[in-house]
C-alpha cells in the first residue's frame, strides 16, 4: 500500500485583496486534486480554504464583481451582475483593477483641465474619418480610447481643480 501525500498548497503568495482571495479560491476549486484533498478533510487544504474564504468575505460587492464572483445566495442583485460584466469588459480593454473599482463605485475623479481635454479629444476623434473607421472595425486601441474617454466624461470633472 502506498502512502499518497495530499496535493501541495504552496502555490502562490497570500492574496493582497479580497478579490484576489476570491479569484485564488475559484482557481483552487477548479483543481481536482486540491478539491479532492479538501473534501477528504486534509488539514492544509481545509485551512487554506477557510483562510481564503474569510479574506474574500471582507471585500465589498465591487471587489466581488471585479473578481467575477456572484453574491452569496441564489438571488442576485442586477447591479452586481452588470458590474461583473463591466469589470470584465474594462479589464479586456486593459484597465487595471483599481481604476475599474473607482469606475464601478463612481469615485473616479478627473481634474477639470484634463476633463476638458478629453471632451475635446472625443469631439475631434468622433469626426475623424480614419479614427472612426478603426473604431467601427473593432480596433482594440480605438475601443479602449473611447471607453476611457467615456468613463472620464461620465464621471465628470473633479470640483475645485
Amino acid at each position: 500500500m502506498t502512502d499518497a501525500s495530499p496535493p501541495s498548497t504552496d502555490r502562490s503568495p497570500v492574496p493582497a485583496t479580497p478579490a484576489d482571495a476570491a479569484a485564488k479560491l475559484t482557481a483552487l476549486k477548479a483543481d481536482p486534486a486540491w478539491t479532492a484533498a479538501l473534501l477528504q478533510g486534509q488539514p492544509a487544504q481545509t485551512a487554506e480554504f477557510h483562510s481564503l474564504h474569510a479574506h474574500a468575505a471582507t471585500g465589498d460587492s465591487t471587489d466581488m464583481a471585479i473578481a467575477g464572483k456572484l453574491q452569496p445566495g441564489v438571488i442576485q442583485n442586477a447591479e452586481h451582475l452588470q458590474n461583473i460584466g463591466a469589470a470584465e469588459m474594462l479589464r479586456g480593454l486593459g484597465m487595471p483593477d483599481d481604476v475599474i473599482k473607482d469606475t464601478l463605485n463612481g469615485t473616479a475623479s478627473t481634474p477639470k483641465a484634463f476633463y476638458d481635454k478629453i471632451v475635446s479629444w472625443k469631439q475631434n476623434a468622433m469626426t475623424d474619418a480614419e479614427w472612426t473607421k478603426k473604431l467601427m472595425s473593432g480596433d482594440r486601441k480605438a475601443r479602449s480610447q473611447l471607453a476611457i474617454a467615456n468613463i472620464i466624461i461620465t464621471t465628470g470633472p473633479k470640483e475645485n481643480s
